[in-house]
C-alpha cells in the first residue's frame, strides 16, 4: 500500500531503502543467470518474448542463441526487426490481449487457472 501510495517503503530492522527484487537498467544480471541459460540454451524446443524491445543486452542476445530449429514466439505492442527465421512468429498489439487469445485457442486457460488458483499472488 505504501508504493501506491507514491512512497518509497524503508525496512523496519535497518530503516533503509527497500529495493525491489528486480534487476534495473544498467545493474548487472546475477551469475546464475548466465549458468542457467548456458544450460537451458541447448535444450530449447521453443522460445517465447513477451513485452520486450530486444534492445538492452545480454537479454537482447537471448533469441539469437537458440538453434534455429527452435520456433520463436514475440508478443509485443510494436514489431521487432530481426524475426526473420522460418519459424518466427510475431504477434503485436496488446501482450495481455495477445496472451488471453494465444490460452484460448490453445485451449491452455482451463490449466492455466486451475494453476493460477493454487499459487498465492500477493
Amino acid at each position: 500500500n505504501i508504493i501506491l501510495m507514491g512512497e518509497i517503503p524503508l525496512c523496519d530492522k535497518c530503516k533503509n531503502y527497500v529495493k525491489p527484487g528486480v534487476i534495473f537498467f544498467g545493474e548487472s544480471l546475477p551469475g546464475k543467470f548466465f549458468t542457467l541459460l548456458s544450460k537451458d540454451i541447448p535444450k530449447a524446443t521453443g522460445l517465447i518474448v513477451i513485452g520486450s524491445s530486444l534492445k538492452v543486452a545480454p537479454v537482447s542476445e537471448i533469441p539469437e542463441k537458440v538453434s534455429n530449429s527452435v520456433p520463436r514466439l514475440v508478443l509485443n505492442k510494436d514489431r521487432l526487426s530481426g524475426f526473420r527465421r522460418q519459424l518466427d512468429f510475431q504477434i503485436n498489439g496488446d501482450c495481455q490481449e495477445s496472451i488471453d487469445i494465444l490460452m484460448d485457442e490453445l485451449q491452455w486457460k482451463d490449466d492455466f487457472n486451475k494453476y493460477y488458483n493454487t499459487i498465492k499472488v500477493e
